[in-house]
């Protein structure tokens, strides 16, 4: 069978097949080029399998027109409605996604795929479903029996379903929105696709010729339309949060109650050497005995919160210092419902500090002991009446020499202070804005005889805009392009 399945003398292409085939490619290519272009989403993957379900379906009826073998045309008709017993199941998951209540009625997105499953295996073990073919002057085409009944009455429902969805939907979203537009689209898209069901005329023996491609066709021009111009989604909290969870450079967990992990990030499963998968689920003390200790917990419910605590935990890179923040979520009733926990990798931020504080203190030695030699210079000057002119003069240029130092070391300590200030500011910056306002304040005071400004290049990378500026002669520009500074060019 599969040698004549793929044989192609066994085909003829004929005026009624080419039309069923090339819609069939580009409502495939459509769901293909919306599942590259758009955004991780549910949205997108039910826009893919529905317009796959539509190609799957035209693209086997182009088999079933272009062959005279009722045995080839028939085991074309098992692969033609794979698709046609998907398709109100993916238009009714699709429609739930497009208008952001999937998760509500998640429940009946998994019954429908369900019954879509049950109508196939009724195709495949009776025929009570697909009775056979039977040749009109377009070709083959299947005849339904009894079991295709309760098949129209899931695909009208789900049909009625869906456009009354789309039409609220439409009618509750604001006003000029890019949601209201689309769901106007696909609203105007889906009434005129389901005109299609004629094509069910003939499998009940009608001679109608089923020209459901027509509005397919159309179907395409304005969902393709609106994926251009408007796209599938819009940028949801949900999508947001997922992307911010998987940008965040500190650990993110979130706990239960009990200290059991429910949620984690990759930075989380990096810090602590293990996989997302295997940390959710985990008992927060498994990671260390300071996460979620008793004390800890009693601060949380009496407090709702702490920030920066410092601990030490052992992983597999070795011992590792960590800043740790916690918030406390409660539900309705005031009841803990979770722990976001927090925690940041400040071991080189340690580091660094210690290396400043030993630094600062061999600085202070050094002086201590030249200013013991000073003061022996000194004895030594008035022992030495002798030479006292030329005993001042060392002394003078000795004393100056010290007094350098100790505006060096002032200055150092200055801007050492300012430095660790500014990095403490930054660290507890919630948005970048804070973030911009702090490095403007501060490095005005780093560099008091100076002006300047700072340039953040946009996420498209084609301009740098001014986020922060300081001193009398800043520069004026707002925005220039990165091929008009030397240092990116270069």
């Amino acid at each position: 069978m599969i040698d004549r399945i793929i044989d192609l003398s066994n085909y003829t292409l004929t005026i009624y097949a080419l039309p069923v085939l090339l819609v069939g490619i580009l409502i495939g290519g459509l769901g293909l080029v919306a599942f590259v272009r758009e955004r991780g989403s549910a949205v997108k993957l039910a826009f893919f399998v529905m317009t796959c379900s539509a190609a799957i379906w035209l693209i086997s009826f182009a088999f079933i027109y272009s062959t005279q073998d009722e045995r080839l045309a028939r085991w074309w008709v098992y692969v033609e409605h794979i698709g046609v017993v998907l398709l109100p199941s993916m238009i009714f998951i699709f429609t739930l996604a497009i208008v952001q209540q999937l998760a509500q009625f998640r429940i009946f997105a998994w019954a429908s795929l369900l019954l879509s499953a049950l109508f196939y295996l009724g195709i495949l073990f009776t025929d009570s479903f697909v009775s056979g073919v039977r040749q009109f002057f377009w070709g083959y085409y299947p005849q339904y029996g009894i079991l295709s009944l309760p098949f129209l009455i899931f695909f009208f429902a789900s049909m009625v379903v869906s456009l009354r969805l789309y039409w609220v939907g439409y009618h509750r979203a604001p006003r000029g929105s890019r949601l209201r537009r689309r769901l106007k689209i696909f609203l105007i898209a889906f009434s005129i696709v389901y005109l299609g069901t004629v094509d069910y005329l003939a499998a009940y023996g009608i001679p109608v010729y089923p020209f459901g491609y027509l509005p397919v066709i159309i179907f395409f021009a304005l969902t393709g339309a609106a994926i251009r111009r408007y796209h599938l989604s819009d940028i949801t909290p949900a999508f947001a949060s997922q992307h911010i969870m998987e940008t965040m450079a500190d650990a993110l967990l979130v706990l239960d109650p009990n200290g059991i992990i429910r949620v984690a990030n990759s930075a989380a499963g990096k810090l602590f050497g293990k996989r997302e998968t295997d940390l959710i689920g985990m008992p927060s003390t498994n990671l260390s005995g300071e996460f979620f200790t008793p004390e800890q917990r009693e601060t949380l419910l009496r407090e709702d919160e702490f920030r920066d605590r410092e601990l030490t935990i052992a992983t597999p890179e070795g011992r590792r210092a960590l800043s740790a923040s916690a918030s406390l979520m409660r539900d309705e009733a005031n009841q803990p419902t979770a722990l976001v926990y927090i925690t940041r990798d400040i071991t080189e931020r340690k580091r660094a500090e210690d290396a400043l504080k030993r630094a600062n203190e061999e600085l202070e030695h050094k002086v201590d002991e030249r200013t013991a030699e000073l003061t022996e210079l000194n004895e030594q000057l008035r022992l030495e009446l002798g030479e006292r002119t030329r005993a001042e003069q060392a002394l003078q240029r000795a004393n100056e020499t010290l007094v350098g130092w100790v505006n060096d070391l002032e200055q150092r300590n200055r801007e050492t202070n300012l430095l660790n200030e500014m990095g403490e500011l930054l660290q507890s910056c919630r948005v970048a804005e804070e973030a911009y306002t702090i490095i403007s304040h501060s490095l005005a005071q780093l560099f008091l005889n100076s002006s300047g400004a700072l340039y953040v290049m946009s996420h498209s990378k084609n301009l740098l805009e001014a986020v922060a500026r300081w001193g009398s002669y800043a520069p004026e520009e707002q925005v220039f392009g990165p091929h008009e500074c030397w240092a990116l060019r270069r």
